[in-house]
């Protein structure tokens, strides 16, 4: 990049999740409202299709390089992340439903791994004891 920028180029490249002015800005739009202008509309590819508009936010400050930084933001990619966000959390509901479904079931042999007298035991530790919250009995693991 130092090179092109030297030479009097220009170059668009992606900030990788977990660097610095990425952490920056994930930090600050949770306190802040980024003032987003928009770069470009074009109607949906499809008839039906929402449009397609970039909005873009010039960072406040440079790069750790010393580059500028715009963020741009996609209402496609946005409506693609929050489709993929719906898919995975209704693929987790339907293994959570799974599993009560096996535990209800009266030939089930899955069971908690917490001792029996839970309130005497004095290593006893309910926030890893999934025993109460999904209705199991508590039993000593085999072997102690």
């Amino acid at each position: 990049m130092g090179h092109i920028a030297c030479h009097g180029g220009r170059f668009v490249t992606v900030v990788p999740h977990g660097r610095r002015e990425d952490t920056w800005f994930r930090n600050w739009a949770q306190t802040h409202a980024p003032a987003w202008q928009e770069a470009r509309h074009l109607p949906g590819s499809r008839l039906g299709d929402p449009d397609r508009v970039w909005r873009t936010f010039e960072a406040p400050a440079p790069s750790v390089d010393g580059y500028r930084v715009i963020w741009v933001h996609s209402s496609t990619k946005a409506a693609r992340d929050g489709a993929a966000r719906a898919a995975r959390i209704e693929a987790g509901l339907a293994a959570i439903d799974a599993v009560a479904t096996r535990l209800a079931s009266p030939k089930t042999r899955i069971q908690s791994m917490c001792p029996p007298n839970r309130e005497r035991s004095s290593h006893h530790r309910p926030d890893r004891c999934g025993g109460d919250a999904l209705g199991l009995r508590c039993v000593a693991p085999t072997g102690q």
